[in-house]
């Protein structure tokens, strides 16, 4: 690691990170499966599914640097420093700095992300909590030509400091992934994801119209989607988040279609669902 970037790391770390444990309960960090061809350019997001407490986040994403190249990282989660001051209620008045120096490198953005012994390190603060979106980190790659079919992992794992500059001992110490705004470490399951790449549509022996490779990618199996299923009751079937998934589609929101999560209605092959009086009683409504 580059004294530089070690030296942003070790401020975000301590200023955010070095703090007592206290009870708290868990959050869920997760990387999102992504689908690509050879040449695309993709998103890797990576969310958390109780955003309200979080106030700093610093790990490592690990995953096959020779097939995708990282171009950018992005956080509206954490934003800019400007973002922040304007959010805090109340508005500071002067307001503190809008971008900061370090080693001569200016920061407009509480953000920093580095490649390293062939995975990203990933750090960045609020000065509050209480944000409501889910999405800590965007990741934007780019897919090699001559990357074979296959799913590769994306795994996230601590990062260790040792730089008794930092404030940290000679040996080597993990930092907590995530650090709440209260001097809590919060308490964190975390979810491994898949980048699924494909040159055309692989083999599809139930005949669902859906590849096999991405049924078992989402869902782990080839019997829980279908033609006509609906995992996540959004009105986009399995099939329809498949095909667009792979056309790059996103829905009205923006966010690309994962047929595990809910996605806005009125994207491409949207069919409102319309609930009967039936079934609501089979709801148990």
């Amino acid at each position: 690691m580059t004294t530089r970037t070690n030296t942003a790391l070790c401020g975000l770390a301590f200023c955010f990170c070095l703090i007592l444990p206290s009870a708290s309960r868990a959050v869920s960090l997760q990387v999102k499966n992504t689908t690509a061809h050879p040449g695309d350019s993709i998103t890797v997001r990576i969310s958390v599914d109780q955003p309200a407490e979080i106030a700093a986040a610093i790990f490592a994403l690990s995953y096959n640097t020779d097939h995708f190249l990282l171009s950018s990282v992005d956080s509206s989660f954490f934003g800019t420093f400007a973002e922040q001051w304007q959010s805090m209620n109340p508005v500071p008045d002067p307001l503190p700095p809008a971008e900061v120096q370090v080693d001569g490198v200016t920061y407009t953005s509480p953000v920093v992300y580095k490649l390293f012994d062939g995975r990203v390190q990933l750090a960045g603060t609020r000065v509050q909590a209480g944000q409501t979106a889910t999405a800590l980190f965007d990741l934007h790659f780019t897919v090699a030509e001559n990357v074979p079919d296959g799913i590769y992992p994306l795994f996230i794992a601590p990062i260790s400091m040792n730089n008794e500059s930092c404030g940290y001992s000679t040996g080597s110490e993990p930092l907590p992934l995530l650090t709440g705004e209260e001097e809590a470490i919060l308490q964190v399951s975390l979810t491994s994801g898949t980048i699924l790449v494909q040159n055309s549509a692989g083999p599809d022996t139930d005949q669902d119209g859906i590849d096999d490779l991405w049924e078992k990618q989402v869902f782990g199996d080839l019997t829980t989607a279908g033609a006509s299923t609906d995992y996540d009751h959004d009105g986009y079937t399995d099939l329809q988040e498949y095909l667009n998934q792979f056309a790059g589609e996103t829905d009205p929101a923006g966010n690309p279609f994962n047929p595990k999560e809910e996605n806005a209605p009125g994207g491409m092959g949207y069919k409102k669902i319309v609930i009967t009086p039936v079934l609501w009683l089979l709801l148990g409504k």
